[in-house]
């Protein structure tokens, strides 16, 4: 398009060449008598042509300034693209992690039921809750009846010492009466 730009130019400044060409006359370059392209001569304007580079030169920078930005767009869905299949893999090795994990559990627990089967997965887990809810009833009655026997093992103990004690002074009473009995039979 330059090319066109400058031989224009030149065409057009042959202007006073140009004008003197008539249809018939010979041509004082090349002697030719045939002039076809006088009036597609005189209509080249370099203004136009200026014009119409310039708008391609515009247009160009528009598409390479298109392009420049499609590339940088393009480079930051990989980088994009390329995290979310890294968080893609992770999240398939931790899925795989934890199956594997359910499977050791659920072998251990003598359980055939898969992380897939949510109906039978949800039933077992209530039952779970249930006997757990029981389990801590259960523990809860047990704690009151071990405080219960713990205050009548305190009761007892505390009986069996006052019971204790009471022995203990009619023993002395006795004594001391037998004593007093054998003082008296002595003298």
């Amino acid at each position: 398009m330059e090319t066109i730009v400058e031989l224009e130019k030149r065409i057009v400044s042959l202007e006073a060449e140009r004008a003197r060409l008539q249809s018939g006359t010979p041509c004082p370059l090349s002697g030719s008598t045939d002039h076809p392209a006088i009036a597609q001569y005189q209509r080249v304007t370099p203004c136009k042509i200026e014009r119409r580079l310039m708008e391609m030169r515009a247009k160009s920078e528009a598409l390479y300034t298109a392009s420049t930005e499609l590339n940088t767009r393009v480079a930051s869905l990989g980088e994009q693209q390329q995290r979310q299949q890294q968080a893609i893999t992770q999240t398939e090795q931790q899925l795989a992690d934890q199956q594997q994990q359910w499977q050791q559990l659920s072998a251990l627990l003598a359980l055939d039921i898969t992380l897939s089967d949510a109906e039978r997965l949800n039933s077992w887990l209530s039952a779970c809750d249930e006997e757990e809810r029981q389990g801590q009833q259960w523990l809860l009655q047990h704690q009151q009846a071990a405080r219960r026997v713990q205050q009548a093992k305190d009761r007892l103990a505390a009986l069996q010492n006052e019971q204790q004690q009471a022995q203990q002074q009619r023993l002395q009473q006795q004594w001391q009466d037998g004593e007093k009995i054998l003082g008296e039979q002595r003298a």
